[in-house]
């Protein structure tokens, strides 16, 4: 059975109306499980944002077919020296060592991201009682992008959770909460919230704020949320929602676009790619307190395409083909083509659906590239791909969630 966790965007917007941002902060409420009795992968009541494909973009896609080497990040090189660092102790059977060359390769890091050899890897920590790598493992297990011959995916995170790990704890009232198990889900938010964790106190807070296992009480929710910003480690998501929070009068707070800045920017810099991206829209369109720049609002929108953002990726890809870009670079094909190939990797189904077109009929006399060569077996691989991997917002909050464990 297919039952693997999935995440909805439609019900974390800005004062749970239909109207407003998307939560940065998606999943506490909106993990859901595929439904057995729906077509293989397809989640229950998921709605997505498609990308948004330009008749421009596609003719540059039909034209363009040569692969592109992966975006490295500017600190690549400190990535192949951490790679140099931990591959060796990891080989020898250090549990930490393996547990973070697993992380490199989870979340791209000097490596192509690789979700089977971080496997590997947290699976060898996991064995000696790394909580992070068990963590780590029960997530990949949870969102299926490695398959598991347990009939229980949630082992892992479960022994976690019996190490006090909060990302584990966290996780798990994620997923009873998406079956509506709400005293199960607060009984992993509460001891997560004890062992100091901000995302569980902001989870928590949804419960007041929605009354999902309890009255509405809009000052409780106000009362844990403002906790929440005060733990003295706070993820970077959880960041992002209290931004959103001030942005919008929701979970309690009172409208402060200042602090709505300032608690995006920090969410940002803590490697928050939702955050980024809004950031990048305000200085795209000169709202929310920023002023119009096209040279920050392109600087945002790469580190959010950096930390994972499909939307981000796709929406490079556009500008890069677009006569008159709003973010002010000039028309350049391979550029447009290589973020729509990241998109792609990063989860964007219509992203995939193009370089299907693009492998499958090929093009000539490309300006600067030359003919482009029909190739099935990459189309096949973007179908596969297509049809059973993992959608783009499951994706982003996996490896945000990853990347908490980092800290």
């Amino acid at each position: 059975m297919d039952n693997r966790a999935r995440i909805v965007p439609g019900n974390a917007r800005a004062g749970g109306g239909s109207g407003g941002r998307m939560s940065p902060y998606p999943g506490r409420n909106t993990i859901i499980f595929t439904d057995p009795t729906a077509n293989p992968g397809t989640p229950r009541q998921l709605r997505r944002t498609p990308m948004k494909i330009h008749a421009t973009l596609l003719a540059f896609a039909l034209a363009l077919a040569a692969p592109v080497a992966p975006v490295l990040a500017e600190d690549a090189p400190n990535y192949i020296e951490e790679m140099k660092r931990w591959q060796p102790k990891a080989e020898a059977g250090d549990a930490e060592a393996q547990f973070q060359l697993g992380q490199m390769y989870a979340l791209g890091h000097g490596f192509k991201q690789n979700f089977k050899t971080a496997a590997e890897w947290y699976e060898k920590a996991a064995q000696q009682s790394h909580a992070k790598a068990r963590t780590a493992l029960g997530l990949l297990y949870s969102f299926g992008v490695i398959s598991s011959e347990k009939d229980n995916e949630t082992d892992w995170l479960e022994k976690a959770a019996a190490q006090d790990e909060p990302v584990a704890q966290v996780f798990l009232g994620d997923l009873a909460k998406g079956q509506d198990k709400y005293d199960e889900a607060r009984k992993w938010y509460e001891q997560a919230a004890a062992n100091g964790s901000a995302d569980a106190m902001i989870a928590i807070a949804k419960l007041h704020e929605y009354g999902e296992d309890t009255s509405k009480d809009l000052e409780q929710a106000r009362q844990w949320n403002e906790k929440a910003s005060k733990q003295k480690k706070i993820s970077a998501a959880a960041m992002g929602e209290v931004g959103l929070y001030y942005a919008t009068a929701g979970g309690g707070f009172a409208k402060n676009i200042g602090k709505s800045r300032e608690w995006y920017e920090k969410a940002c810099n803590a490697g928050h790619s939702r955050s980024c991206f809004y950031i990048a829209q305000d200085y795209r369109k000169g709202e929310n307190g920023y002023n119009k720049d096209a040279e920050k609002a392109l600087t945002y929108l790469e580190k959010s395409s950096n930390l994972g953002s499909a939307q981000a990726s796709s929406e490079l890809s556009e500008e890069y083909v677009k006569e008159g870009s709003s973010l002010g670079v000039s028309l350049d094909a391979k550029k447009s083509f290589s973020y729509m190939e990241k998109a792609a990797t990063q989860g964007d189904r219509d992203a995939m659906e193009m370089l299907i077109q693009i492998y499958s009929h090929g093009a000539q006399n490309v300006p600067g590239m030359g003919d482009i060569p029909v190739d099935l077996a990459k189309a096949a691989k973007w179908q596969e791909a297509k049809k059973n991997g993992i959608d783009e917002v499951t994706l982003e909050f996996l490896v945000q969630t990853l990347r908490e464990l980092q800290n």
